[in-house]
C-alpha cells in the first residue's frame, strides 16, 4: 500500500469534514485518489495505491476493518490474506493490547479499527523502517503516512529543531521528530491505542535489548544466519513470484545471494550505476563467475534536466525528508525495475552483522559501561565546527550536546548490557529507522521494498551473536563462505 490516512474522534461531523479535507490534499499534493476506504461517524479511514505494483485493500468483518502500509507478512503470507489471517486471529490488537506479534515481519504498519466503538490500534514494525505518523487538531487525531498532507492539513510550520536536524545531516536522527511543528513520527515496536481521538497509549513489543537477553544458548554461527536468511527468502519468494534483489556487490547482498543459491532459488539480480561504478563492477564480476542473471536497467540520467524532474517527483514520495537529488536517482531506478517484477529486495540492515560503528568502542570493546554518547553524536551524527544558528533562530546547545542527549535516551535502562549492544540499539532504533526508513518508505510507495535481514529471525541472530563472532566483519565473511 502506498499510503494511509486515519481520522478519529468522539464528534462525527468533525471526522468527516477532516477526511474529506484529508483526501483532497492527497489529491492535490500526492496526486493520489483513494482505493479503499471505510468511513464511520468516529472512524475513517483511506488507503491509497502504488506507483507501480498491485494495492492491498481494506479487509472487513462485521464491524472490524484492518489494512497495512509497506509489506507485511503473518503467518508468512502477506498482502490482503495476510491482514485476514491477522483479522481472523483471537490476538487481534484491537481487542487484545497484549496481542502476541511474534508472527508478524517485515517492515510495515499495521492499522485496526473498530466501526461501533470508534477504537483504534497502530502497530509499527521492529524498527520503525515504514515511517507514519500523527498530528492532534482539538480533539480530532489525525494518522497518515504522509508527513507533508498532515502538516498541510492541520496547518503546521517548520519544526527549527527538525530542520537544524536535517540541514547539519542530511537527516532528522532523533526517532519521534519530523520537519514539522507538531508532526509526530511513531516509533519502532509500538501497538498504539487510541479512544475518540485522544492521546490514547503505547506498548513496546519488542527491542535490540529484549533481542540481545532472549537468545537461547546455543552460540549463533555462519549456519544458523543462513538458516533463517534462506527462510526468509523462500517466504518473500512465496509471496511475490518474481523478486528483484538488488545486488550492489557488498557484504551484505553477497550473503544474500549466497542464502539464494543455498535455498535453490533462481532470483534475478540487478545493479544500477555507471560502468565504472565499484558497485557495478563488483557485482558484475561475481555474477558472471557464478553464472547468474543480472540486469542493468539504470546506468544515470541522460541529462540535468531530466534529474531535477525526478528530484522534484521525489517530494511526493518521500515527505522532503530525504535529499531530493540524491533520491532522484533511487525513484528512476525503482521505477524501472518494478517493470515484470514483483517486489525488490536489497541487503539494508545487513550491516548489525558486521558490529557496525563498533570501532568506537575499542579499546572497550564488549564491556559494560564504557559507552560514550557525546564522542558517538560527533562522530558518527554531527560535524565540528557547526554554526549556533539557523537563519534568525538561535539555538541553547550545539547540535552534538542534543544528538548526545537523544542517544543517551535511546539506550535508556540498557546500563546492564555490553556496549556493543548498545551500540547496536543506536545503529539501527536512529541510524536505520530514520536514514534507511526514509528510503524504504519512498521506494515502498513505488512497489514493495523488502529488507531480509530485517525480518525477526535474522535480525535477533545478528544482535545476540558473540562479540568475538562479529568483529572484523567474522560473521558477514563466514556467512559468505558457508
Amino acid at each position: 500500500m502506498s499510503h494511509l490516512l486515519i481520522v478519529q474522534d468522539s464528534e462525527g461531523q468533525t471526522v468527516n469534514r477532516v477526511f474529506a479535507e484529508g483526501l483532497a490534499l492527497f489529491g492535490s499534493l500526492c496526486r493520489l485518489r483513494p482505493c479503499d476506504s471505510v468511513a464511520g461517524p468516529r472512524l475513517a479511514v483511506a488507503v491509497f495505491p502504488r506507483a507501480k505494483a498491485p494495492v492491498d485493500g481494506i479487509v472487513r468483518d462485521a464491524t472490524r476493518w484492518l489494512c497495512g502500509a509497506g509489506t507485511w507478512f503473518y503467518q508468512g503470507v502477506s498482502g490482503e490474506k495476510g491482514l485476514r489471517k491477522l483479522l481472523d486471529n483471537k490476538s487481534f490488537p484491537i481487542n487484545n493490547p497484549e496481542a502476541d506479534l511474534q508472527d508478524l515481519d517485515g517492515q510495515f504498519v499495521v492499522a485496526a479499527g473498530d466501526c461501533d466503538s470508534a477504537e483504534l490500534a497502530v502497530i509499527t514494525d521492529r524498527l520503525g523502517i515504514l515511517h507514519i505518523y500523527t498530528v492532534q487538531v482539538g480533539t480530532t487525531r489525525i494518522i497518515s503516512t504522509s508527513s507533508i498532507v498532515l502538516a498541510a492539513l492541520a496547518g503546521s510550520g517548520w519544526d527549527q529543531e527538525g530542520c537544524r536536524q536535517f540541514l547539519a545531516s542530511g537527516n532528522i536522527f532523533e526517532p519521534k521528530r519530523t520537519l514539522f511543528r507538531g508532526i509526530d513520527k511513531f516509533e519502532d515496536a509500538r501497538i498504539y491505542s487510541f479512544a475518540g481521538g485522544g492521546t490514547g497509549s503505547q506498548r513496546r513489543y519488542w527491542s535490540v535489548g529484549s533481542a540481545f537477553q532472549q537468545s537461547d544458548e546455543r552460540p549463533v554461527d555462519a549456519y544458523r544466519v543462513s538458516v533463517a536468511l534462506q527462510e526468509s527468502l523462500r517466504m518473500i519468494h512465496r509471496n511475490f513470484p518474481r523478486p528483484l534483489l538488488d545486488f550492489t556487490g557488498g557484504f551484505d547482498t553477497r550473503g544474500i545471494v549466497g542464502a539464494m543459491l543455498k535455498a535453490n532459488l533462481n532470483l534475478d539480480l540487478v545493479v544500477n550505476g555507471p560502468d565504472d561504478n565499484p558497485d557495478v563492477v563488483a557485482s558484475t564480476r561475481i555474477t558472471k563467475k557464478l553464472g547468474l542473471r543480472q540486469l542493468r536497467r539504470f546506468r544515470c540520467f541522460d541529462s540535468p534536466q531530466q534529474w531535477w524532474n525526478r528530484s522534484k517527483e521525489s517530494l511526493n514520495y518521500c515527505d522532503g525528508e530525504c535529499d531530493v537529488l540524491q533520491y532522484a536517482g533511487t525513484l528512476e531506478a525503482q521505477l524501472r525495475n518494478s517493470d515484470g517484477f514483483g517486489a525488490t529486495v536489497n541487503g539494508a540492515i545487513g550491516e548489525v552483522l558486521k558490529g557496525h560503528w563498533w570501532e568506537l568502542l575499542f579499546p572497550y570493546t564488549g564491556r559494560l559501561q564504557h559507552f560514550d554518547c557525546h564522542r558517538l553524536a560527533l562522530r558518527r551524527f554531527t560535524f565540528e565546527g557547526e554554526v549556533p544558528g539557523l537563519l534568525s533562530f538561535e539555538y541553547r546547545e550545539p547540535l552534538t550536546d542534543y544528538y548526545a542527549d537523544v542517544i543517551r535516551d535511546s539506550v535508556s535502562g540498557m546500563d546492564r548490557l555490553p556496549n556493543t549492544t548498545l551500540m547496536d540499539t543506536v545503529y539501527l532504533v536512529m541510524r536505520q529507522q530514520k536514514w534507511l526508513g526514509r528510503t524504504v518508505s519512498a521506494t515502498d510507495h513505488v512497489w514493495p521494498c523488502i529488507s531480509p535481514y530485517g525480518f525477526t529471525r535474522v535480525l535477533e541472530l545478528a544482535i545476540s551473536a558473540p562479540v568475538s563472532a562479529k568483529l572484523h566483519h567474522r560473521l558477514s565473511r563466514r556467512l559468505i563462505e558457508y
